[in-house]
């Protein structure tokens, strides 16, 4: 086969091509037996086609909501990327960025406690020593095990500037004795204190578990959304490419906030600003993508969109507090 000729029988499967693809197994007429130009000219074309259908379906995605979503439904999908490539990537693109950044924003635990913002030690009046928690620290020992109560006292030789010894100090002077102490106390004081011993491990671990919420939202939006318009036929299909489309306006709004947050928005007045901001006009894209893709009133949208938005938020709760849970009883 020469430069100058097209075989007219797919090389892939031997069907007969009637065009530039073949119609049995797809693969197009291109071939490499070609000079390495052509090659690499065809290799960048694809690579620029890819790049503008991203960029066609992502500025229609936030300039017309729910118009993407339209199209996949009415079968207009050759101009856009696939709506789970751009969830997939979205998503890993925000988790990434939430890594680097070495916190979880949205947790009041993570940013207030373990990240010294939540607890003033120098307020603290209780600034006795190790000594003074002998009793306390065998009464621990004999309702959890020897392991803990070093932990215990590795916490306990700690600056008094450390927040997490004086949280422990509390909860030492709590234990009482081994008869009153239920098993469910037992483990809850063991993994209490594995937490304060290093907190930093139950940041990393949690933010390793955090795409497992969306394993929790995403099935539940979609069910959701087809309950609340099952009278308009809709396939499940169709709802759930108009979820992805919503997370991931929702993962690349929320990936350039955290982004913004950390390295340029700086004062704190800004940052609540910017933050209020952000958070509006996700709401906002999402109440006028759910209008726009299900073509309902602004009344009939707005009765539907808010005991959604509000049970969202609360199954989002429910998703992160039996992550929280499974990554605290598995450090």
């Amino acid at each position: 086969m020469t430069e100058h000729t097209v075989s007219r029988v797919c090389t892939n499967c031997g069907a007969e091509r009637t065009g530039p693809f073949c119609s049995q197994c797809g693969q197009n007429d291109k071939h490499y037996d070609r000079s390495l130009w052509r090659v690499l000219g065809d290799l960048l074309r694809e690579t620029f086609d890819f790049q503008s259908r991203a960029s066609r379906t992502f500025v229609k995605l936030f300039r017309h909501p729910g118009a993407v979503s339209q199209e996949f439904r009415h079968d207009r999908r050759a101009s856009y990327v696939s709506p789970i490539r751009m969830y997939l990537f979205t998503s890993l693109l925000f988790f990434l960025v939430v890594a680097i950044i070495g916190e979880v924003r949205s947790d009041p635990v993570l940013g207030g406690i373990f990240l010294n913002d939540g607890f003033d030690a120098e307020s603290s009046e209780q600034t006795t020593t190790t000594t003074d928690f002998t009793e306390a620290l065998e009464r621990l020992e004999s309702v959890t095990n020897e392991s803990t109560r070093q932990l215990a006292e590795e916490i306990l030789t700690r600056s008094s500037e450390s927040n997490t010894r004086p949280m422990l100090e509390s909860l030492l002077l709590s234990v009482g004795e081994p008869q009153d102490v239920p098993e469910i106390a037992r483990v809850a004081l063991r993994t209490a204190v594995k937490v304060l011993h290093d907190p930093e491990e139950l940041g990393d671990e949690l933010q390793n578990n955090l795409p497992l919420i969306m394993v929790i939202l995403l099935p539940w939006l979609v069910f959701a959304s087809y309950l609340f318009n099952f009278t308009k036929r809709i396939r499940v299909v169709h709802h759930l490419v108009f979820c992805m489309h919503v997370f991931t306006a929702v993962f690349v709004v929320w990936t350039f906030k955290l982004i913004l947050s950390e390295w340029i928005v700086t004062h704190d007045l800004t940052e609540f600003v910017f933050s209020t901001v952000m958070f509006l006009y996700i709401y906002v894209h999402i109440y006028l993508a759910y209008k726009n893709f299900y073509s309902d009133s602004h009344i009939i949208a707005l009765l539907k969109y808010i005991p959604l938005l509000l049970f969202t938020h609360l199954v989002g709760l429910v998703a992160f507090a039996s992550i929280l849970l499974f990554t605290v009883v598995n450090l």
